[in-house]
């Protein structure tokens, strides 16, 4: 089975193909997606095939760079054209992001049927667009089918957001007792195993206003919190500026401070609650970990998607909300976190309800049940 996967410009469009990939094992693969983006080396570290075609995203606001996006999308297309003619897939997954629009279009152009997964619960433009073609498209959140077409709905499936087999195994693995919390935090080095933990994610590229705003309650409000303890992960271009400028040189509490954590799921064990952003991929492993939050979505995401994706876990009973205007000001920011976190920190039946609510909402085999839909199109069967 030859299988096309097209996506890009962000993380959250690529993780979850790989995750299908992962899923297909022996299926014959080839990724496209932009000549600039992320996307090749994160592809290629996962050992599959890549090609990039010469596509670039539509400015939002007004630029004389739009000027020109007809003409990169044609010389785009063209592209495109020719790597689906050369390949021949059997079917297409499209994951979202402007990267993947010239290749699915392509592909569908030349009869080769189109499905399309969609992490977030706003869906993207590229996926409003390429849906009416689709012959399935794969949801995350059920709030999403509203936002498509309406000829479109009665070839949905809300699957959720793909991620990697051994990845959801061990987010799984995790357990929502406190032995396994106080386990994982015994693995972790200068975490106390008794405290309870906050565990604190700004995304692989980190985040400064999420930074900023927890040096500033460490700095001034850390006696609102009750006795805990701080896991951070600041981001690894943002590591340094913490270091130096944003954590106090006198802690009252424990805080563990890392550029980045490789093992995520050992991370998340350890947590009484998680302090983050609602990218799609971050939601989907909260829900599987089973992990109450507080969620500060990303207001310049595209679409406002990250608000729709923190409203849905909201609305389910498993995260609170901080917008980012209310974490602008400096002289209020360090407080409001303070005071939400010891409300919930303090507990701790709130936050096993919050837990039980975020478990509901996962979806373990959404790799697996993609994988297969994508065979079955292809009159195929997963190896």
């Amino acid at each position: 089975m030859r299988v096309l996967f097209a996506g890009g410009g962000t993380g959250g469009h690529i993780y979850p193909a790989l995750a299908v990939a992962e899923a297909l094992r022996r299926a014959e693969m080839l990724f496209v997606g932009s000549k600039r983006g992320i996307e090749e080396r994160i592809v290629r570290g996962a050992g599959l095939a890549y090609r990039g075609v010469p596509v670039e995203g539509f400015h939002r606001r007004l630029t004389p760079e739009n000027l020109l996006f007809p003409f990169r999308l044609v010389s785009a297309l063209i592209a495109a054209w020719r790597i689906v003619r050369g390949f021949r897939p059997q079917v297409v997954l499209g994951t979202g992001g402007f990267a993947s629009g010239p290749p699915v279009l392509a592909a569908w152009l030349q009869g080769v049927p189109i499905v399309l997964q969609e992490q977030n619960a706003h869906p993207g433009v590229t996926t409003r667009i390429l849906s009416r073609w689709a012959a399935e498209v794969h949801l995350a959140f059920a709030e999403a089918l509203d936002e498509l077409p309406e000829g479109v709905r009665d070839r949905t499936r809300c699957t959720g957001n793909p991620v990697r087999v051994s990845l959801a195994a061990d987010l799984l693995g995790a357990g929502a007792g406190a032995d396994s919390r106080r386990a994982a935090r015994g693995e972790i080095e200068g975490l106390d195993p008794e405290r309870a933990t906050l565990l604190v994610l700004g995304g692989s590229q980190g985040s400064r206003l999420l930074n900023r705003s927890v040096g500033r309650m460490l700095e001034g409000e850390i006696e609102r919190l009750p006795p805990c303890q701080i896991l951070w992960a600041t981001g690894r271009k943002l590591h340094a500026e913490v270091m130096e400028t944003q954590l106090p040189a006198s802690l009252e509490i424990p805080v563990v401070v890392r550029p980045y954590l490789e093992e995520m799921s050992t991370a998340y064990a350890a947590a009484d609650l998680v302090l983050c952003r609602a990218g799609a991929i971050t939601c989907a492993e909260l829900a599987l970990v089973g992990r109450p939050s507080v969620l500060v979505p990303l207001a310049s995401a595209a679409g406002d998607h990250q608000s729709h994706n923190a409203r849905a876990l909201s609305d389910a009973g498993a995260a609170r909300i901080v917008s980012e205007d209310r974490l602008a000001d400096p002289r209020r920011s360090g407080r409001i976190l303070a005071e939400l976190l010891s409300e919930l920190l303090s507990d701790r039946e709130a936050l096993d309800e919050m837990a039980s609510s975020a478990r509901s909402l996962a979806r373990p085999e959404a790799a697996r049940e993609i994988a297969a839909r994508l065979a079955a199109i292809a009159g195929e069967e997963v190896a």
